[in-house]
């Protein structure tokens, strides 16, 4: 892929080939987070050779279960303010009124995306963060990054619940690359404008890498 985005539909697309290339911006995506429990969308590609170039992004970030959904969404206190932040790779931060939601997932094999924040939905309608999509890379051969690989939970507003990173789990033979490639799941935060106390930060995702050998400058 080059200067261009290749957005993935459907839990179980898979994009299959003997080389994949990501250059000059070349963009790996997903649409809107879902609203539902059900997994929606993710990025998989199974191919012997994985490369990603400087300036290349594989791009997951609020592209999980949506805020308010998900197997470990904050609590929502219904009615009170500063709801929990979603969990995913951790239990999400705890609101003053709404828990953070709990941990899920494998922690060698993650596959599932990150849980949305609680909203706040009185007095106003201060949504939670969304959380992160998952990325599963699978290589018989070489992964080399020079990249970005992210699936950040998305930040909340006010008193709602920041989102939960998602999960990236990459395999592979040979692991190479370099320190100007990056692989995150972070989780979101609030971002509070006032002075009252704010809703529970998302929890972090969880990312795991199998190989078989490292090279490169890591």
């Amino acid at each position: 892929v080059t200067n261009a985005t290749l957005t993935f539909t459907n839990w179980n697309t898979q994009l299959r080939s003997t080389n994949v290339l990501l250059q000059n911006a070349g963009r790996f995506t997903l649409p809107a987070p879902f609203t539902t429990n059900a997994m929606s969308n993710r990025i998989s590609v199974a191919c012997v050779t994985f490369t990603m170039e400087t300036g290349s992004v594989v791009n997951a970030d609020s592209k999980g279960f949506a805020r308010d959904h998900g197997p470990g969404r904050g609590a929502i206190s219904f009615g009170g303010q500063w709801e929990g932040g979603g969990g995913h790779g951790g239990r999400g931060g705890d609101g003053p009124n709404g828990a953070g939601g709990n941990a899920y997932d494998s922690t060698n094999a993650p596959w599932l995306p990150g849980s949305g924040g609680a909203s706040c939905y009185a007095p106003n309608n201060w949504f939670g963060g969304h959380g992160g999509g998952a990325i599963r890379i699978a290589a018989s051969g070489a992964v080399t990054l020079y990249g970005l690989l992210s699936a950040d939970g998305g930040n909340s507003a006010n008193a709602s619940g920041g989102g939960a990173g998602g999960s990236i789990w990459i395999s592979c033979g040979a692991f190479a690359g370099s320190s100007n490639g990056l692989v995150r799941a972070r989780g979101g935060t609030c971002t509070n404008a006032g002075s009252d106390p704010s809703g529970g930060g998302g929890a972090g995702g969880r990312i795991a890498l199998t190989y078989g050998s490292v090279s490169g400058n890591q």
